[in-house]
């Protein structure tokens, strides 16, 4: 379910496959208009089914302070893939940020 949907932000609510874990996904970049080498990052942040369901029903009005809060002490999964520098992809404990993005 998607809760914003920018060319260069978004902020999903996913769910595993196999598994059924909700997360939450979020994707920044911003553009690198001399070098057309864009940053991206992005975090996949466990929630628990019950945040899920309040999650997606804010919708796009959902308050993204909120999501920064529930991540502020849970591990979660955070890729990098900053100009000039090979991606990184790893486990983050606390500290759930909205990245840089255009």
């Amino acid at each position: 379910m998607s809760l914003r949907s920018e060319s260069h932000f978004s902020v999903k609510v996913c769910a595993c496959e196999a598994c059924g874990q909700h997360f939450v996904r979020m994707f920044c970049e911003t553009v690198d208009w001399l070098g057309g080498e864009d940053p991206q990052y992005g975090r996949l942040l466990p929630i628990q089914d019950d945040e899920a369901v309040i999650l997606i029903a804010a919708g796009d009005g959902v308050n993204l302070a909120q999501i920064i809060t529930m991540g502020q002490h849970r591990r979660h999964l955070s890729m990098a893939w900053p100009k000039g520098s090979s991606q990184s992809v790893r486990w983050v404990q606390g500290g759930f940020v909205i990245d840089p993005h255009d």
